[in-house]
């Protein structure tokens, strides 16, 4: 029995064959998402996060900026 490989140009051989369908299956399962039952069923977590996650002083945003400032006048 022989061995075959694949190679890095079959692997994108096979994603270009199966795109198609992939992104067929994606769109006909959000036509049937039902973001209510969703919102609903993600509830519990949810309120769990809210009820025991510590509150923070800031979100990082302030960070984030200095980050890109700094970033900008060293370029």
């Amino acid at each position: 029995m022989s061995i075959k490989y694949i190679t890095p140009k079959d692997w994108v051989k096979a994603w270009k064959g199966a795109s198609a369908e992939m992104e067929r299956l994606r769109r006909e399962n959000l036509k049937q998402a039902d973001t209510k039952t969703a919102i609903l069923n993600l509830l519990p977590a949810f309120e769990y996060a809210v009820k025991n996650s510590p509150l923070r002083e800031s979100s990082g945003l302030v960070e984030q900026q200095r980050y890109f400032k700094r970033y900008r006048s060293h370029k």
